[in-house]
């Protein structure tokens, strides 16, 4: 159905769009609304228009995010430390794709994931850089693996009104994650008419978020984004990825509204 680990109905998987020209501690809550353009689902070369909504919710130094496809509750009460649960939805591969052989391969249920995050994040000049890594498993008996991701952020106010953002990932993913998104059994092949493959453990994919925030009043700002994710190895190597694009691009703009 959509790309998850790059974006989704609900947002593309960062910082729930706080604008960096706005995170003073009187406005550290925010909400966003927009549309962006996202692949079709993973490894496709087809895209999608959908909503964009993605917000965070701030007690101190503990908060409540939406980020992505997931919900993270950061618990650890410190300015420099993030920990806590996720619950994260991965949306599967629809039915009606627009690639006629990759319908023939049938659909991917959307499975529920839990898992855990946990991060470091400290001032740098006039900047803020973070790391974070995540684990996730299926908690819904769909693809029944895991997978695994690192983030390095920058984040800066470049003027009073305009901050900038920039989020470097790479993920990796088990064999069974590997064979339910891009795996092709004998029987789908058959169905499909693309060669059978048994998808194999290792790295996924790695990527570059680019974020900007524009400030037009104290409480609104324009934000927007471009995020790019390359497929590798043996998701690289899937006959489902050959014939979409292991180059996967999303594009959103929406506005955010901070209190």
């Amino acid at each position: 159905m959509k790309y998850a680990q790059l974006s989704l109905i609900l947002a593309l998987s960062f910082a729930a769009f706080i604008p960096s020209a706005q995170a003073d501690e009187a406005k550290r809550n925010s909400l966003t609304l927009g549309a962006m353009q996202i692949p079709e689902f993973e490894g496709s070369k087809d895209t999608e228009t959908w909503p964009l909504i993605a917000g965070s919710y701030h007690v101190g130094a503990r908060f409540i995010a939406l980020e992505g496809t997931a919900l993270r509750a950061n618990l650890a009460n410190s300015e420099n430390w993030r920990a806590g649960p996720v619950l994260n939805y991965r949306f599967g591969r629809d039915k009606d794709v627009k690639d006629a052989a990759i319908r023939g391969l049938g659909p991917v249920k959307d499975a529920w994931e839990t898992g855990a995050f946990a991060g470091y994040v400290m001032p740098v000049g006039a900047a803020t850089i973070g790391i974070s890594g995540e684990v996730l498993t299926d908690a819904s008996d769909v693809h029944k693996g895991w997978t695994g991701s690192a983030s390095v952020r920058y984040r800066r106010a470049i003027t009073p009104a305009f901050g900038l953002e920039v989020i470097g990932t790479a993920s990796y993913m088990d064999k069974k994650y590997a064979r339910t998104y891009f795996g092709v059994t004998p029987s789908q092949a058959f169905a499909s008419a693309l060669p059978a493959y048994q998808a194999k453990s290792g790295a996924k994919d790695v990527g570059l978020d680019v974020m900007g925030s524009y400030k037009v009043s104290e409480h609104y700002a324009v934000t927007g984004f471009v995020g790019y994710r390359r497929l590798l190895s043996e998701a690289a190597d899937s006959p489902i990825v050959k014939r979409g694009d292991k180059d996967q691009v999303s594009v959103g703009i929406g506005v955010t509204r901070s209190f």
